[in-house]
């Protein structure tokens, strides 16, 4: 199996490193994949776009879902990452902090959630984050372009995300969490414009028949013009349509 290593030092003032009038910039990134598939993806080949989500509290760093951004300090995930375990409330009570782990070509940024809002009628979480690691040395950020365009049957996808090996490691001066990248090509198997349930998922959302591990919920779902589409929500019970 390829294996692949990048580190980072939290930072928690990272702001302190600017010089006046020094500038950030920022761009909207279609993300293509061809090359990748199952369980390799080369890391940081998304940019800092793919997070991964990791709960910190007294029992330790949890990671348990992934994310993508889409602004500059702005990220989606699926709200039932935040909803397991009865992590939102516990981010709501300052029991536990959010942090966010993105891999990049050589490095990784790493973020802290300021705070969440979840989407009504939606298996979706907006998130806003602040960095808490050193600037990128170029001093720019990527982020997903998005398309509203809702997949149609049979249109290709590529679904991706990242899945800790072990979803809860100890907080130490060098926290290590061993991650396996998803990159799985999909065909839509349904479409939902009106949402698929009352309950679970009432807003728009789409079918796909792919066997998502544990950790890639929240992960984003390309399009094969690169846009951003979706993010990975929940399984139909009993098999592995996601």
């Amino acid at each position: 199996m390829n294996t692949d290593e990048v580190s980072a030092v939290a930072n928690n003032d990272p702001h302190l490193e600017l010089m006046a009038g020094e500038r950030l910039t920022f761009s909207a990134q279609r993300l293509f994949f061809e090359g990748n598939s199952g369980d390799y993806m080369p890391v940081g080949s998304q940019l800092g776009i793919l997070l991964a989500l990791s709960f910190r509290d007294d029992s330790g760093h949890h990671t348990t879902g992934s994310a993508a951004m889409v602004g500059p300090g702005l990220a989606v995930c699926a709200a039932h990452v935040l909803q397991d375990q009865g992590y939102a409330e516990k981010l709501a009570s300052g029991e536990a902090t959010l942090v966010a782990q993105a891999p990049l070509p050589g490095g990784m940024l790493l973020w802290t959630v300021l705070r969440f809002s979840l989407v009504p009628n939606a298996d979706l979480a907006v998130l806003s984050l602040t960095l808490s690691s050193s600037f990128p040395a170029n001093r720019h950020f990527d982020f997903a372009s998005v398309t509203t365009r809702m997949p149609a049957v049979g249109d290709e996808l590529t679904v991706t995300g990242l899945s800790a090996i072990r979803r809860t490691e100890v907080i130490s001066s060098a926290t290590r969490v061993e991650m396996v990248p998803g990159c799985i090509k999909v065909l839509v198997i349904d479409s939902y414009p009106e949402g698929r349930d009352r309950s679970m998922l009432p807003g728009p959302c789409f079918a796909v028949d792919c066997d998502a591990r544990g950790g890639m919920s929240g992960g984003p779902v390309f399009d094969s013009r690169g846009h951003l589409v979706g993010v990975v929500s929940s399984s139909y019970d009993g098999d592995a349509t996601t």
